[in-house]
């Protein structure tokens, strides 16, 4: 800021207006005015920043904080007025130059390219490189011709969204987005929400409104259009053209631009899938004739509909798609109950998925009430499904499966059991292993552990909840280790 702040030295500008010669050690300097200027600022603190890392480089870590402010004030000012202050002005000159010169001899390209790809521009940041441009235009010659193409381009991309708007009936996501970002690129000229949320995602009306703002870009520039301000391209903003070039022509091609990509986007920037409502399968009124016959197995019989009562607590296999269905087993004897009766927030409130918890008996004697066939006591934790041990936790009081479907499954033993540091656990599995369901995974004092004021219950999650579609954990039941306790289907 202090660099910048010399070029704008009250003496400066009063010398630089006339393009006063003064002299610098008895070196001639042509001053110049910099108030309007805007590429001179950024190249003196591009050089700035190189300096800075040359001078922190080079000289001694003790005096490096207060001498390198001091050289840069000291050197660059007057490398500025001298060398980098003309030198940037005369390329700004050019470059101001170059675009009138392009725009005068051929207007229509211009226009075209400005207009076509300008949201290109926009989408890789290389816009940047030619607002400066626009900037130094307006503050040199009063106008800046770059900017007319601009418009066609933003109002372009806003009526293509409000196309999609009209036309769109599957994408209801978008459809919502498309009316608001049109309205705002047509009113504010702010396209990145008609861009980036509405017509680049859908290709076609992006590709529709980039060809409809060049050929109005091209209109537009070949009125001799321009800008004598800065306000953003949009159709609240047309007031700015109005003293340089045909108006008429400039409205024109601003309407040719709306024109060509909403009614381009209505009827072809929309495939006609999208464009259709999904229409709900209707079920066949006899429903027998939609239903294949299928082959009874010797060792089945058919049992009619009405008899087909299952009597209250009895538990029915039902076949399923192995594919899409994943089991899991009891990891412990004992209680089940559901996740909101954990004593832990970080349970009870399913951030880490769903699932359930076992309260296993604890008295001395390893007796439970739910006791499992293999004759496992209440301290014996077993796998909940086959798959490979993702995790095994030094002090064995947690364990993380993931089964060959994608399920993730994490055994937690106790509530805050892992300030024991192992004490009370002995793991029979580590980190790496393959696993099988009901494979006993760790041996614990759950007596030990209950009186020394931890809750032991044993809590199963599906740490990746999300990506499935049911999760039924059976609860409110006395389970044995082994016993079907969760059924997860995508």
């Amino acid at each position: 800021m202090s660099i910048a702040g010399v070029l704008i030295l009250p003496q400066v500008i009063q010398r630089g207006d006339p393009g006063e010669v003064v002299h610098f050690f008895g070196i001639p300097i042509v001053l110049a005015s910099y108030t309007s200027s805007v590429i001179p600022m950024i190249v003196v603190v591009w050089v700035q920043g190189h300096v800075e890392r040359w001078l922190k480089r080079t000289l001694a870590a003790s005096i490096e904080n207060f001498t390198t402010p001091f050289l840069i004030l000291l050197i660059l000012p007057s490398a500025t007025l001298m060398t980098i202050g003309p030198v940037t002005m005369a390329f700004s000159a050019g470059i101001s130059g170059g675009v009138e010169w392009i725009f005068e001899a051929s207007p229509w390209v211009a226009g075209a390219v400005m207009g076509g790809l300008w949201q290109v521009f926009v989408m890789f940041g290389l816009h940047w490189g030619l607002i400066p441009i626009m900037i130094n235009d307006v503050a040199t010659l009063g106008y800046s011709v770059m900017k007319a193409p601009v418009v066609a381009s933003v109002i372009a991309q806003g009526a293509a969204a409000l196309a999609v708007f009209f036309r769109l009936r599957r994408d209801h996501k978008i459809k919502q987005a498309a009316l608001p970002s049109g309205i705002a690129s047509l009113l504010a000229g702010i396209t990145e929400p008609a861009v980036y949320g509405v017509n680049l995602p859908l290709k076609r009306p992006f590709i529709i409104a980039c060809l409809s703002g060049a050929v109005g870009g091209a209109v537009t520039a070949s009125g001799g259009s321009a800008a004598d301000n800065l306000a953003n391209p949009s159709l609240l903003s047309i007031s700015a053209y109005l003293n340089h070039g045909n108006f008429v022509v400039f409205c024109l091609g601003v309407l040719i631009s709306f024109l060509l990509a909403f009614f381009g986007t209505l009827f072809f920037g929309i495939p006609r899938s999208a464009r259709e409502e999904e229409q709900p399968q209707e079920l066949s009124e006899d429903l027998d004739s939609g239903i294949p016959a299928q082959p009874v197995p010797a060792d089945k019989k058919v049992v009619d509909a009405d008899a087909q009562v299952v009597p209250a607590g009895v538990v029915v296999p039902v076949a399923v798609d192995e594919g899409n269905t994943t089991d899991l087993v009891a990891a412990a004897s004992g209680h089940a109950v559901p996740l909101s009766e954990i004593e832990d927030p970080v349970f009870s409130s399913g951030a880490m998925g769903q699932g359930l918890g076992i309260r296993p008996a604890t008295g001395a004697d390893g007796s439970s009430d739910a006791e499992s066939p293999t004759g496992a006591h209440p301290g014996r934790i077993v796998a909940p499904i086959s798959g490979k041990l993702t995790a095994a936790m030094n002090s064995g009081h947690a364990y993380g499966v993931r089964a060959d479907t994608g399920v993730e499954v994490l055994v937690h033993v106790g509530i805050d059991t892992v300030q024991l540091d192992g004490r009370e656990f002995t793991p029979h599995v580590t980190k790496g292993d393959t696993v099988t369901a009901g494979q006993v995974l760790v041996d614990v004092d759950l007596p030990t552990v209950t009186e020394a004021g931890y809750d032991p219950t044993v809590i199963t999650i599906i740490t990746n909840s999300d990506h499935f579609s049911t999760i039924e954990p059976r609860t409110g039941i006395d389970l044995a280790a082994g016993d079907l306790t969760v059924v997860v289907e995508r």
